[in-house]
């Protein structure tokens, strides 16, 4: 009895392999990276990015961590900030690393002039989590893991 399941299980595995090789390759595969996003590079020329994570502290300061799908770009983005508030990114491999408290610490780190906007260099996620992070009034906050 155990023979005849175990060859039918063959058979079901065979006929998904070869069922998957009929399939479309653009079924099978995510789209390509439009371009590789290198680490320090400038996110202004990335058209349609999006907010993947955001927090606002108690004075009001808005941190988002944007991102470009066609890249893989990732920046922090600050709003509504005041003089001396900062911004920077923190990148861990996974989130089970992130959890435990190891990850890069404060990359592009920048720092509000007279401008109440600002943000960071780009960073490549790589398949790896990230978020934004500042301190705005002395409060330091950070976006979730994304």
């Amino acid at each position: 009895m155990s023979l005849l399941f175990r060859s039918a299980g063959i058979a079901l595995a065979a006929n998904a392999a070869i069922g998957g090789m009929l399939v479309a390759p653009s079924a099978q595969a995510a789209p390509a990276k439009q371009q590789a996003c290198a680490d320090w590079s400038d996110p202004s020329g990335l058209a349609n990015p999006r907010t993947a994570r955001s927090v606002r502290s108690a004075s009001g300061v808005l941190y988002e961590l944007r991102y470009h799908d066609g890249t893989g770009c990732a920046w922090g983005r600050i709003s509504n900030g005041r003089t001396y508030d900062s911004i920077w990114l923190d990148r861990a491999l996974n989130i089970h690393e992130a959890g435990a408290g190891r990850w890069e610490p404060q990359l592009g780190f920048s720092m509000l002039g007279t401008d109440t906007g600002l943000y960071t260099a780009a960073f490549d996620d790589n398949s790896r989590v990230m978020r934004a992070c500042g301190e705005a009034s002395g409060q330091i906050v950070c976006t979730d893991w994304w």
